[in-house]
């Protein structure tokens, strides 16, 4: 990656106010000398994380099965895992 995709990527993460955003981008197009009106941007990230089960493993795997829960069970611990997938 370089120095503008790194600024593209914070830019997408914090989008925390219109003037900041125009800053910004104002100093991507200044440093890279491309118009980011022209551009699009797609990032993509996974996350997984895992509970102890409490109760019967069998109970969080119908949970799971009737779409109550979003995950399976491995090893006596839930595992849940997200996608996401944001462009502009």
């Amino acid at each position: 990656m370089f120095y503008h995709d790194y600024l593209r990527l914070f830019l997408f993460m914090n989008p925390s106010g219109d003037a900041r955003l125009r800053r910004i981008m104002a100093v991507i197009e200044k440093n890279t000398g491309v118009s980011l009106i022209d551009r699009q941007t797609y990032v993509e990230g996974t996350a997984e994380t895992s509970a102890n089960l409490i109760f019967v493993p069998q109970i969080a795997n119908t949970l799971n099965l009737v779409g109550a829960l979003d995950g399976q069970s491995e090893d006596g611990r839930f595992v849940f895992k997200s996608d996401a997938h944001f462009s502009y």
